[in-house]
């Protein structure tokens, strides 16, 4: 996973004023895996900035910056440029931080924010993944709110004893699973018809 500060970003940003960033992050709705996760863990922030009328952004403000627990919110180690009003910035946040089979953008990537995906082979290391964006152009402090919601769930299959069924299942078989994909964010998924297993 690369990680790094803020470069390249546009002149305004080259000020003295910098900034830890601090989330106030919660989740949206619940998770399906077996052991379900009820807070948000640790999650990898990345920044765009954009020029005035453009829909096209350049990862140059945080990279893949651990967001790591701090009380009731989540906290930056480094420091970044406040953002004056008139410049617009994205921040994508993606969790599980370093683990769930999930790589982020590359370095300087252009463009609209993508995320590959492959499955891990390990159960124990298939994790559900969440996705939160924050988007503004009247200036940045450093703090803002972040909703996580889905974009890949593991799903547990359960049968109670004592119903009705009355014969014995052996074995569940599931065929054609996608295991590798890309998330465009604010758009979904794409490529992930191969490799199924």
């Amino acid at each position: 996973m690369l990680v790094g500060c803020a470069k390249d970003i546009p002149s305004p940003l080259h000020g003295d004023d910098r900034v830890a960033l601090s989330v106030q992050a919660r989740l949206d709705g619940e998770m399906t895996k077996a052991s379900p996760i009820t807070a948000v863990p640790d999650f990898a922030m990345y920044g765009y900035t954009y020029a005035s009328g453009s829909s096209v952004g350049t990862l140059n403000y945080c990279i893949g910056e651990k967001m790591t627990k701090d009380g009731t919110s989540f906290s930056s180690k480094a420091l970044y440029p406040a953002v004056p009003s008139g410049i617009n910035l994205l921040l994508v946040g993606v969790a599980p931080y370093g683990e769930g089979g999930w790589s982020g953008p590359a370095d300087d990537a252009t463009g609209t924010p993508v995320l590959t995906y492959r499955m891990p082979a390990s159960v124990a290391d298939q994790k559900d993944v969440v996705v939160s964006t924050y988007s503004t152009s009247t200036g940045f402090d450093g703090t803002c709110d972040m909703t996580f919601s889905h974009i890949l769930s593991g799903v547990r299959f359960a049968l109670a004893e004592g119903g009705s069924f009355g014969g014995k299942v052996v074995s569940v078989a599931l065929r054609n699973i996608h295991s590798a994909g890309t998330y465009t964010v604010g758009t979904g998924w794409s490529g992930q018809k191969t490799p199924a297993t």
